[in-house]
């Protein structure tokens, strides 16, 4: 491969790179905001039958798929960075996704 073909590659893993440590570094000095408290508070605590009741009832639990996701990949919910753990990884698969399409298009 020339250096041509490689260039997006290599851009693309800087910027993901970059993307991850700065997130990393902002989650040891910002403090929690008031979405990742209320995504810790229910995510946490009460059992799946619960969580579907208190859903299906409008207990404010929007998007209910990401808080269902939070709850299953990380049942012991004593540790607040685990909410931006999973919006990371979202972010992450976006922008996988972004690469891929704009891929299509050049």
């Amino acid at each position: 491969m020339r250096f041509g073909e490689l260039l997006p590659r290599i851009a693309f893993v800087l910027v993901v790179g970059l993307f991850i440590t700065t997130n990393i570094r902002l989650a040891k000095i910002k403090p929690h905001t008031c979405d990742e408290i209320f995504s810790f508070y229910h995510s946490k605590g009460g059992d799946y039958a619960e969580f579907f009741v208190q859903t299906k009832t409008g207990f404010n639990r929007m998007p209910p798929l990401y808080f269902l996701i939070l709850k299953i990949l990380f049942p012991e919910s004593n540790f607040i960075y685990n909410t931006r753990l999973l919006s990371l990884f979202f972010s992450l698969i976006t922008t996988l996704f972004l690469y891929k399409i704009s891929r299509l298009w050049l």
